[in-house]
């Protein structure tokens, strides 16, 4: 299992560090070089498709997902009675809703186009929207994620682990797409927005397997101690 935390961690630096070299192309010009070399393929695409592009774009909203979180996290805590992974959920979710925000005014990138308001449930209010990184793909990367990373732990067939987890992968990008085709977001708005989730998302696992690990490794010596003790009770 350490080496399994091993390779997260090294998953983890290089998905930080790619994630810098973004932020510093990104923060440097209005259009990065990724940008420009991206809309070029976009300029292609019909606009007719805007119609189910939005609804695309709507799965990765901060209402649709705090909604499945919720039932996810109430399936896992009552269901399932594993309330490690439901911390585990939790803490992926409300910590990378946290951190897209604080790099989002770290870096206060304006969006393509001028927004200065966002919706929650309807509700509108008056706040500065920045673009970098885009809220939509890293709420909709973890949450996909987390869902692979369930299904590879709960369901047996192999078959239905590997159609489900291509879905998953197919909607974080199609999620992605549908804020570039929207001119809601940069595409390297996109791209930083998926290597920080798969940073954030590592890290806590990594975390999360030690502390595993940690409480494991007790369990076994103090179950060892107990058998230890019972061969030397007087028959």
């Amino acid at each position: 299992m350490w080496r399994s935390v091993a390779i997260l961690l090294l998953i983890f630096i290089f998905s930080a560090v790619t994630f810098t070299l973004i932020a510093i192309s990104s923060n440097q010009y209005t259009e990065s070089f990724i940008d420009a070399v991206i809309y070029d393929w976009f300029s292609v695409v019909d606009n007719d498709f805007t119609h189910v592009v939005s609804w695309v774009s709507f799965f990765g909203s901060g209402e649709v997902l705090m909604i499945l979180t919720a039932l996810l996290m109430l399936w896992l805590g009552l269901k399932r009675k594993s309330y490690y992974q439901t911390f585990f959920v939790a803490v992926v979710m409300g910590g990378g809703v946290l951190l897209n925000l604080s790099l989002k005014f770290l870096f206060q990138r304006d969006r393509p186009e001028d927004i200065s308001h966002f919706e929650i449930f309807g509700y509108a209010f008056e706040w500065v929207s920045y673009s970098f990184p885009s809220g939509h793909a890293m709420r909709a990367f973890l949450f996909c994620t987390l869902m692979i990373y369930l299904i590879w732990l709960y369901v047996r067939h192999t078959r239905t682990k590997i159609i489900f987890s291509l879905l998953f992968v197919l909607l974080i990008l199609f999620i992605g797409i549908s804020r570039v085709m929207l001119d809601a977001h940069f595409p390297s708005d996109i791209i930083a927005a998926f290597v920080a989730s798969l940073a954030w998302f590592t890290l806590c696992l990594a975390v999360f397997r030690s502390f595993y690990n940690k409480r494991l490794r007790k369990q076994q010596d103090q179950g060892l101690k107990l058998r230890e003790g019972d061969t030397d009770m007087p028959k």
